[in-house]
């Protein structure tokens, strides 16, 4: 279940760099915004006097102090030249830490709190509001819920096997043999996406949040081994596999 964190700088050189992220604003603001937002929750609920309102926003502010968390580590996951795989599998999967799965269902979970609230303490007097921010988090929270465990459809990340690559959780399910691709590239966005061109002319989008790895990185290392099927066995060697596609890149730039 561990991650191991791979540099790729050769490869990285010889690569078309596509920005990361194209906004300017630092995952931090949100981060602020989001614990600010659980700061005043919690002053609401330590002032207030109303035993429904007391316990509804004292569970919101500990739902956005978790969004807070969850938010920020989702944000910052993906780094320049870096790719996070699972060193112990016998094929090359890149996947993002598991804290952040982890952390995304217990956000969901935690999301249902103040329904629980409710439940046990009753609606709070200023019943608009509180059935709007009921609403609101309630229904993200079974809505976000329901979209992870349909997700369980598809190994987490991405593999790479000598048969072919399967995975990436989210909008998007990939189950593909080595013959049906034609290229990887990566495009830009709020972030870098990588592509996996197929032969047909289809195209499958991958977000770079779901592999845990720069796609700068990664389109090259699918290139390498799309166009030399005879180092196809080495990816059931995750660590080497990489360190052959290290190799390659530094004996082209020489």
């Amino acid at each position: 279940m561990s991650r191991a964190a791979v540099s790729m700088s050769r490869v990285a050189l010889n690569a078309p760099a596509v920005p990361l992220y194209t906004s300017k604003q630092s995952p931090v603001v949100a981060f602020v915004v989001l614990i600010g937002v659980a700061a005043l929750a919690g002053a609401v609920a330590a002032a207030s006097a109303d035993p429904q309102l007391t316990p509804f926003m004292a569970t919101f502010a500990l739902v956005f102090v978790a969004a807070a968390f969850v938010v920020y580590r989702w944000s910052t996951v993906v780094q320049a030249r870096v790719v996070r795989i699972d060193p112990v599998r016998s094929a090359l999967r890149f996947a993002a830490p598991v804290t952040i799965q982890l952390g995304f269902a217990v956000l969901g979970l935690l999301a249902l709190l103040p329904l629980v609230s409710v439940v046990l303490f009753g609606l709070p007097r200023e019943a608009p509001l509180g059935l709007l921010l009921l609403l609101v988090v309630g229904g993200g929270a079974v809505v976000g819920l329901g979209q992870q465990l349909w997700g369980l459809r598809a190994p987490a990340g991405l593999t790479l096997s000598e048969s072919g690559f399967r995975g990436v959780r989210g909008s998007i399910r990939v189950a593909i043999s080595w013959s049906d691709l034609s290229h990887a590239s990566v495009i830009p966005g709020k972030a870098a996406q990588l592509v996996l061109n197929l032969r047909t002319g289809a195209v499958l989008v991958v977000d770079p949040h779901r592999i845990g790895s720069d796609p700068n990185v990664v389109a090259p290392v699918v290139n390498f081994f799309l166009a030399n099927p005879r180092h196809r066995a080495t990816l059931a060697t995750p660590m080497a596999a990489l360190a052959l596609v290290e190799e390659h890149a530094a004996t082209t730039a020489g």
